[in-house]
């Protein structure tokens, strides 16, 4: 049987196009602005808790990125993290006076729990106003806006903040299953959970590990501007 749904508030607050190396910044940003209702920019957010010293561009905390030239920046280090996602979104919705829940689906656990076949539950519980995931890619990040069921396959409906492949495409679920089972000790590949809710990771998964509850949740951590 066929079947699609949309977040249309992730679609209306997608930052688009990104700064480079600035996706996972834009896609949890994404995420923000949608609970909260607000236009956070890239621009702001690397301005309010410095972003560019943490992810591939050592970028000075006076740049005001107005002329779009990125040339004397060299790329540096390995980028933004899953767990740094998770300390920016809490900063985010603690200055907006919001309480930030964050767990992670990645990596063993995520092929774990879709091959039991809890994908259903996940699923429903993003159709929840406010409930959202990141999802990391190999080199990428992007925002979780939808799904579509071919009575086939699965397919999640991304908003992709890159310039070269965003707005909007899709991922085929098989594909970031085989993406985070091949990502051997890291665990990096899959969902980042994010919501302004308490995420019942009991109710949604059979085996609820360690991994999915870091200390930057369960501390709710601040990406603390430098």
């Amino acid at each position: 049987m066929k079947s699609c749904w949309i977040k249309p508030g992730v679609i209306e607050h997608l930052i688009f196009p990104q700064y480079p190396y600035f996706c996972g910044i834009a896609a949890c940003g994404c995420v923000a602005n949608t609970l909260l209702d607000i236009h956070l920019t890239q621009i702001d957010l690397h301005a309010a808790y410095g972003i560019g010293n943490k992810c591939k561009m050592k970028i000075p905390l006076a740049y005001d990125f107005s002329d779009g030239n990125f040339d004397q920046f060299e790329p540096r280090g390995m980028g933004i993290s899953n767990w740094d996602i998770i300390r920016l979104f809490n900063a985010i919705l603690l200055d907006k006076g919001s309480t930030p829940y964050s767990a992670l689906l990645t990596g063993k656990d995520l092929v774990s729990e879709i091959e039991n076949g809890r994908y259903g539950s996940l699923e429903k519980w993003l159709q929840g106003q406010g409930n959202h995931a990141v999802i990391h890619l190999e080199d990428h990040y992007v925002t979780y806006a939808g799904a579509i069921s071919t009575g086939e396959s699965d397919f999640i409906v991304c908003a992709d903040s890159s310039k070269f492949k965003g707005p909007l495409n899709s991922l085929n679920l098989n594909d970031l299953i085989a993406l985070a089972a091949s990502d051997g000790t890291y665990n990096r590949y899959g969902f980042i959970l994010l919501s302004d809710q308490e995420i019942p990771l009991k109710q949604l998964f059979k085996h609820v590990t360690a991994d999915m509850r870091p200390k930057e949740s369960e501390d709710c951590q601040r990406f603390d501007r430098i």
